[in-house]
């Protein structure tokens, strides 16, 4: 799903209902930026609560951190991917994506 604003709360409330119903369910969360990380965990905690912890709510800076050297060094310009600030939907093709189709072929 992409494009859709957690504070609508019906789109926060159909988040939680679907994490409690599938246990094994990883749900995980782009979010724009670091205050968009904040304002996603407010609004799904008002939505109500899953002891699942199969909700993972990643912004970039939280995505950058858990890349390792090789990984960063796969890109053609490194240094590219230290700039990364926002997730919109060019970046987390480019930075996450990407990656993944060049490990499957």
């Amino acid at each position: 799903m992409a494009g859709f604003s957690f504070a609508d709360e019906h789109i926060a409330q159909i988040t939680i209902r679907a994490a409690v119903a599938n246990p094994t369910l990883q749900i995980v969360i782009f979010a724009y930026s670091e205050n968009s990380k904040k304002d996603i965990a407010t609004s799904l905690n008002k939505a109500g609560c899953t002891n699942n912890n199969n909700i993972l709510i990643l912004s970039p800076e939280d995505y950058k951190k858990s890349q390792d050297k090789q990984f960063i060094e796969s890109f053609q310009s490194p240094d590219d991917f230290n700039k990364l600030e926002r997730f919109d939907l060019k970046s987390i093709n480019q930075y996450v994506f990407e990656p993944i189709k060049r490990g499957l072929f």
